[in-house]
Formats: C-alpha cells, sequence, structure tokens
C-alpha cells in the first residue's frame, strides 16, 4: 500500500525527501564546499536515465511530518531547532523510523543542519551512517559519497576524501546511476591529489577536466591552469611551466603571469622571448616594483639594446620610480655610453661618481672625456678617482699621463708612466711610453735651438 501525503507540500527539502532526492552538498570550481543544496542526481535532462528497476521505498507520514516542522525551523534560520526536530527521530520522542530509505533520508537532512551549526564531524559520522545501510538507493549512495568527499577535504582528511571520490567515480560507471562525470568532479579530484602531495596522480585529473570542459565548449577555470601551473613547477618540469602560462598570458592576462613567463623563458634561456615579455609588460605597465623595471633595463644592456635600456632608465628616474643611487645612475650612464650617446652620459656617470665610495666611476667618467678629447677634463677626474681610491693605480696613471701627452704637458705625463712602471701590469707599456717621450722631448729641444 502507497502511503499518501498531504496535497500541500511547500516545503523544498521536503519536496526533494518525498521524492528520493538528497540533500548533499555542492563543490564549486576550486573544490571546496560551497553551500548545501538539493542534488538532482547531477544528471542532465538530455541523459537516458541507466538504473535498473528496482522497488522504490518511501516516507511515513510521521517522517514527513518530522521533516516539515524541521524545514519551517530552517527557513526562520533556526538550525539549531530543526535539528532538534529531526534528533527526536531517534531519541524515541517520536515515531521510530521503519526502513533504510527513511533512515537515508533523515540522516541526509540531519547531516545538512549538523553542518549548519558548526559541527562537521558530527555531520561526517550521518553520512558514514546512510553509506552502512544495508538497502540503499546507488544515487543516494553517489551523493553521500561526494558529501564525504567534500567534508573530508575542508578537514584536511585528503586521502579519506580521494577514496571516497574513487568510489563515487566507480558508481558513475554504473548502470543503476543517472551521473556522468563532469569537469568539476576531475578538478576535484585532482585538487584533493595535489593537497595529498601526490601531483602525479593530480596532473591527469586536471588534464582530463580541461579536455572535457574544450569539447563541450566550457570555460576552462583559471585556477584549474594555476594548479597545474604550480604542480609542474614543483615538479622542475619548466617546459610546461612555460607551456601552462602562455596560456594564461592571453586567457588571463595579469601583470603575474606575464612576469612569471618572463622569469621562465630566463631560465629556460630563451633570452629574446623573456625580453620581449617584459617590454609587453613595461608598456602596459605591469612592472610595479623598481628591481622589475632596472631588469628590463638591464636585459637591453645584454641584448645590445642599450638606446632602450637609457630611455627606461631616464624615465624611471625622472619619475622617482627608482632610487637616486650610485647603482641606478651608473646603469643609466652605461646604457648611454653603449649607445654612443657620450655627452648625455657625462651627467648621470658624474653624479654616480660623486654618490659612489670608491673612485672606479671617476675612472668611467675620465674614459669618456678622453674619448671626446676633453684632456683636462680627464685629468680631473682620475684625481677625482686617486683620491677617492681604486684598485688600480697603475691604469689610473696611464690614462692621465695619456691625457698629458695629448696636453703637451711631457714632465707631468712622463711622471705619470713612472709611477705607472711600479706596477709589473702597466711596466712595458709605461716604460715604452717614457722612452718615447724622452726622445721626444730631446727632439723638440733640438729644435728649439736650432731656431734660435
Amino acid at each position: 500500500m502507497v502511503m499518501k501525503y498531504p496535497s500541500k507540500v511547500t516545503s523544498i527539502c521536503l519536496a526533494l525527501a518525498v521524492a528520493g532526492i538528497t540533500y548533499s552538498l555542492h563543490v564549486s570550481p576550486s573544490g571546496l564546499i560551497s553551500a548545501f543544496g538539493p542534488v538532482y542526481a547531477q544528471d542532465k535532462e538530455e541523459e537516458q536515465p541507466r538504473r535498473r528497476t528496482r522497488q522504490v521505498e518511501t516516507l511515513g507520514l510521521k517522517v514527513v511530518e518530522a521533516l516539515q516542522e524541521a524545514q519551517a525551523e530552517v527557513d526562520l534560520d533556526n538550525m539549531a531547532g530543526a535539528l532538534e526536530i529531526i534528533n527526536d527521530l531517534f531519541n524515541g520522542k517520536r515515531p521510530v523510523i521503519k526502513n533504510d530509505f527513511e533512515t537515508s533520508t533523515v540522516y541526509n537532512f540531519r547531516a545538512y543542519l549538523q553542518y549548519q551549526t558548526g559541527d562537521t564531524p558530527a555531520a561526517i559520522k550521518s553520512y558514514e551512517t546512510i553509506l552502512g545501510l544495508e538497502k540503499i538507493q546507488p544515487q543516494v549512495e553517489m551523493n553521500t559519497l561526494y558529501a564525504l568527499a567534500q567534508l573530508s577535504f575542508t578537514t584536511e582528511e585528503y586521502k579519506k576524501s580521494i577514496g571516497y571520490l574513487q568510489r563515487w567515480f566507480r558508481l558513475a560507471d554504473s548502470p543503476d546511476t543517472v551521473t556522468t562525470p563532469t569537469a568539476l568532479h576531475y578538478v576535484f579530484l585532482g585538487q584533493a591529489y595535489y593537497s595529498d602531495g601526490d601531483f602525479d596522480n593530480a596532473i591527469p585529473q586536471i588534464l582530463k577536466a580541461i579536455e572535457l570542459a574544450q569539447t563541450a565548449g566550457e570555460e576552462v577555470k583559471e585556477n584549474w591552469y594555476a594548479i597545474l601551473r604550480s604542480m609542474y613547477f614543483e615538479k622542475k618540469e619548466m617546459q610546461k611551466v612555460k607551456e601552462i602560462l602562455e596560456i594564461l598570458v592571453v586567457e588571463y592576462p595579469k601583470p603575474g603571469y606575464w612576469l612569471e613567463l618572463a622569469q621562465v623563458y630566463g631560465e629556460l634561456e630563451e633570452d629574446m622571448k623573456q625580453l620581449a615579455v617584459l617590454e609587453v609588460a613595461y608598456h602596459a605597465g605591469y612592472l610595479e616594483r623598481p628591481a622589475q623595471v632596472k631588469l628590463l633595463a638591464q636585459i637591453y644592456m645584454f641584448q645590445r639594446v642599450p638606446y632602450k635600456a637609457s630611455k627606461v632608465m631616464a624615465k624611471a628616474l625622472k619619475d622617482e620610480f627608482l632610487e637616486k643611487n650610485a647603482d641606478n645612475y651608473k646603469l643609466y650612464a652605461e646604457s648611454l655610453v653603449m649607445a654612443q650617446e657620450l655627452d648625455d652620459s657625462i651627467d648621470p656617470l658624474t653624479i654616480a661618481a660623486d654618490l659612489a665610495e670608491d673612485g672606479d666611476l671617476y675612472m668611467r667618467l675620465a674614459g669618456v672625456y678622453a674619448e671626446k678629447d676633453k684632456w683636462q677634463e680627464s685629468i680631473d677626474s682620475v684625481d677625482a678617482a686617486l683620491k677617492k681610491g681604486i684598485d688600480r693605480e697603475d691604469t689610473a696613471r696611464m690614462l692621465r699621463g695619456t691625457a698629458n701627452f695629448n696636453l703637451e704637458k711631457y714632465d707631468e705625463a712622463i711622471a705619470d708612466f713612472r709611477i705607472a712602471a711600479r706596477d709589473e701590469r702597466s711596466a712595458k707599456d709605461a716604460r715604452q711610453w717614457i722612452n718615447f717621450l724622452t726622445r721626444e722631448k730631446d727632439r723638440l729641444a733640438k729644435l728649439a735651438q736650432a731656431a734660435k
């Protein structure tokens, strides 16, 4: 005999229970629990049922009434009150539950309320009770397994979550269920493996999810690619990391992905691609840290594009994006020197030399002046370098002697070369200069004597 139910069943929860549809947990794209809610066997309308014909148990009127009362409390946001009503079905205050279908329905609702009141361990026990029933509908079993997988995930019991999901996937292949695994299901399993540190099993699940989504013309979520990138990085498969980032900069062009891709190109020694990506990021305003802008200028220098490096450095210093210190002015000046913009390099190189602790940059400045045939300025810069202190006084003296020679100050030049000759690294060249200048002085003296 089939029990007749009241004609006015307004409770959604109750209606679902009467229909044999269980309450379970919804999984978000990230695999985390977002909310409880009704799960209609997670099927699609166009799919044909694969269930075999079986006898269907029903709910008794008293159980329906209890569920209806509990739902009324839920509607008032009184979860504790609803849970008390449901608990009365087990403590003798209400009629005893008569069959496994009633048990699974009530325990499902009970688990929902326990979770809502913050008692996750109790919710897990309620779902486990459902799995222990002798007679359980396959679809109810699937929903319960999925709920347990989600709850185990949230309590960081990842191996249990994986076990429940594996059982869920096996049931999905059964003719007794109407559920077809979707991309979200594979993502959830992949995330459980990932959280358990099992990347080798996690990666195929995420790849399967991406394949299913693409085949169905659905969106591939950003975090699916992100979790793949993370796992490939941990496995040091940088080629795979690069491939994922190349997708992310197109589908989800965030600054961080562009910068990561540039870094990966650098690690893979794909220097021109690294430069191209950094250049795009720079013009898009994605380089938000001074070190990133400086890196771009340095790569321009490395790739022999010093003029662009000088433009980047000039703007960064003008906008005070880069600190006005010796290193930054040095890089700016070096980019100008490499670009053969010698006149423009003098001011930043002078600033850098003044700020530096040693005299090396004054030597650079002396060299620039020498290339411009500004010999007195070159001598002044060498003197400043010597005053601040440098590692190689012999090279400074060689340059100073050359400048004095060009100013026709031969005695000063010889004095410089004699000091340089004390260092064996410059001794040979210095002695040649001394011999040359000595002969030149003699020649000029003879010419002067002859002219008298």
